[in-house]
């Protein structure tokens, strides 16, 4: 019969089953805390698609949009949140389910005075030849950085008090659009350039975006030439052409 061999197995397992319950994970806190972002008609009348990045930091010296950092010691506490046909006076709502770096949750947030920053990253919807739709932040010159791209919303840092116990919505209203990247002064191997041949190699998988306008940033539109070789700012490699 098989009975002491399980009643010998049973104290053998038990301290295994105890290891596994005090390993396992904690179920995650819940913040009351949360975040109620907005834009308003005067900054853009037409529904928006983008990602909505949102800095917390303790100093506003870089503005938290620019303290995102890699390593987890040095960096703001961020929360990113999808927007999709995100119309204008409609919050979109940051609480205690959103993830985020390097704190994973609202309330893992120390209570304290923080200076908060959100930023929209705007998408636009890109039609390809393959059939396939997707949406996508455009590049506007800065070569892919959210914190500097032209046209994006944002507010300016605020300086408010958090306590994920608190219950008190805080509310942002985007009223700021990052400007334009200013266009390069004329030089000997610097012209600024108005060409098709331009349109061609930012869209080479023959793409269309539903607006259908050419690039605007004047930072796009420029090439040095020396001897035979162009370098298109694009945040693509290098092109070789005929000067």
């Amino acid at each position: 019969m098989n009975v002491p061999l399980i009643r010998r197995s049973v104290p053998c397992l038990l301290p295994c089953i105890i290891l596994l319950f005090l390993s396992a994970p904690a179920f995650p806190q819940s913040a009351k805390l949360r975040f109620e972002i907005s834009f308003s008609a005067a900054s853009d009348s037409k529904p928006l698609d983008g990602h909505i990045l949102l800095g917390i930091a303790t100093t506003q010296n870089p503005e938290p949009r620019f303290q995102l950092r890699e390593e987890e010691a040095a960096s703001a506490q961020f929360f990113g949140l999808d927007v999709d046909n995100w119309k204008p006076g409609t919050p979109a709502v940051i609480d205690s389910g959103t993830l985020g770096y390097p704190l994973k949750t609202l309330a893992d947030l120390p209570p304290g005075d923080y200076y908060i920053q959100a930023v929209l990253n705007i998408y636009e919807t890109f039609h390809r030849a393959d059939g396939h739709t997707v949406k996508l932040p455009p590049d506007m010159g800065e070569g892919q950085h959210w914190n500097e791209k032209p046209g994006n919303l944002m507010n300016k840092p605020i300086l408010v008090h958090l306590d994920p116990e608190s219950s008190t919505a805080v509310r942002i209203l985007l009223d700021q659009k990052i400007p334009p990247i200013p266009a390069p002064h004329d030089t000997k191997y610097i012209k600024p350039i108005r060409s098709s041949f331009i349109r061609d190699i930012s869209n080479p998988t023959g793409t269309s975006s539903k607006s259908s306008r050419p690039p605007t940033s004047p930072a796009i539109r420029w090439f040095t030439c020396n001897t035979r070789i162009a370098s298109i700012r694009l945040g693509l490699p290098a092109i070789s052409r005929v000067c």
